[in-house]
């Protein structure tokens, strides 16, 4: 009985979005995205911001 019960276990194998920081509107200054499909999340601090982001549309019709 017990092998039985084991066998209907399944794991659920996590999506690239289930690894991304959750959404926030609260300023909490976490960031993540996907890139070529894989997680991209910012770590490490050298004493100063760990990311930072631009966005210039005016080059090449957008530049992140």
């Amino acid at each position: 009985m017990a092998v039985l019960g084991l066998s209907q276990c399944k794991k659920k194998v996590p999506t690239p979005e289930d690894q991304l920081p959750a959404a926030t509107q609260e300023g909490r200054h976490i960031f993540g995205c996907l890139v070529d499909g894989q997680v991209w999340i910012p770590n490490g601090n050298n004493g100063t911001s760990n990311f930072r982001l631009t966005y210039d549309p005016g080059t090449a019709g957008g530049s992140l």
